[in-house]
């Protein structure tokens, strides 16, 4: 997703076309940074900041127009005020495809992976899994560029 603050001239931009004039900025090693460059390919180069929390501030000083963030991340940034007035502009069609959702941590080669992968498998298949995400989960719906 993109966000940005009401003060910013691309508050109201609805498509990716409005926004590529914006001055975008991105942490360092963030996956952000590549997909802001390489997909999105604004006007001007990417501002690159070492972490989130200068690219945050860099939003709020008005050194920046817009971020590229994770639903879940960005959503958090906007609903806690880390962007003083902070919108979202909306969920970038494909980006979806650069997640794998979430997963467990085992030890490495642990005799559990079978039998958790396995019993992983059957929940999703009887739709526990998708039952309990619409139960637990937040839901987010935001308007695509």
């Amino acid at each position: 997703m993109i966000i940005t603050n009401n003060e910013n001239a691309f508050a109201t931009a609805t498509t990716m076309a409005e926004l590529k004039p914006a001055l975008f900025g991105a942490a360092m090693g963030d996956i952000a940074l590549e997909y802001t460059r390489d997909v999105i390919q604004p006007a001007q180069e990417v501002a690159v900041f070492n972490d989130l929390v200068a690219v945050l501030q860099a939003i709020n000083a008005g050194q920046i127009d817009c971020a590229v963030l994770g639903v879940v991340q960005g959503d958090y940034v906007v609903a806690s005020e880390q962007v003083t007035d902070g919108v979202i502009l909306g969920s970038i069609q494909g980006s979806e495809e650069l997640t794998d959702g979430l997963g467990l941590l085992l030890e490495k080669d642990s005799p559990l992976t079978a039998v958790v992968t396995k019993a992983l498998e059957e929940l999703a298949e009887d739709g526990t899994i998708a039952a309990l995400n619409e139960q637990y989960l937040k839901q987010y719906a935001y308007p695509a560029l």
